[in-house]
């Protein structure tokens, strides 16, 4: 503690006015630094957040495998649901015509036959 007092009292004490011009001789120094920058781009961030950063650490392991499984269904059980939506779908589509069948019981129609034109012959011209 003693030699700490005794090298500040060796120091010569800087006056205000020497303090004043230090400041002001480092302050134009920040200004040239900002003033080589183009004013008229776009200020942007220096590190723009990206979507693989913003999500926690915490979330991977080491191996890189996802620690809560259910946040993220696998792809084959999407397609499974999709196919069972799909399919039940088909079977209500299919459920409401047999109900209207039911409703109007009509006999098939049968064709009658009809014996096809006979085509005029025209005569060769030679």
């Amino acid at each position: 503690v003693e030699k700490r007092e005794a090298v500040e009292k060796d120091k010569p004490t800087k006056s205000k006015n020497e303090i004043i011009t230090e400041e002001a001789v480092r302050k134009p120094l920040q200004k040239e630094e900002n003033a080589q920058s183009n004013p008229t781009t776009a200020k942007t961030d220096k590190n723009p957040p990206s979507r693989q950063n913003s999500e926690p650490e915490d979330m991977q392991t080491d191996k890189g495998i996802a620690v809560d499984r259910q946040k993220k269904p696998s792809v084959k059980e999407k397609l499974d649901r999709y196919k069972a939506q799909a399919k039940q779908q088909k079977e209500a589509e299919r459920k409401e015509p047999e109900t209207d069948k039911a409703k109007h019981p009509s006999v098939p129609k049968q064709t009658v036959h009809q014996q096809p034109k006979t085509k005029s012959k025209k005569p060769k011209e030679r």
